[in-house]
């Protein structure tokens, strides 16, 4: 027997950098797995996402990720840009 090195295969996602107040698009790529709030401790309207651990809040210049089987992520901005970087439709074949 041999220990080999692997990697994994690319995997496309979609991503939306929220942008406070725009509802329109995140129910466009998130449809109901996306509800905004309003919590009694903040009276503000926020949003949350349904993940596969449970809603996370999403703040303003957090990122939406929907992967290739429909789950969802929320990300910070750094935590985003160290793990995904963008494609143009020529880059994917």
């Amino acid at each position: 027997m041999m220990i080999k090195k692997y990697i994994k295969k690319p995997e496309y996602i979609q991503a939306l950098e929220y942008i406070e107040n725009d509802r329109e698009t995140v129910f466009e790529l998130c449809g109901g797995k996306a509800e905004f709030i309003i919590p009694s401790n903040t009276g503000q309207l926020t949003l949350f996402v349904h993940c596969p651990l449970g809603p996370k809040k999403v703040s303003p210049g957090d990122y939406i990720v929907k992967d290739e089987v429909g789950n969802f992520e929320r990300y910070a901005p750094g935590e985003f840009k160290e793990r995904y970087f963008s494609v143009t439709k020529h880059d994917i074949q």
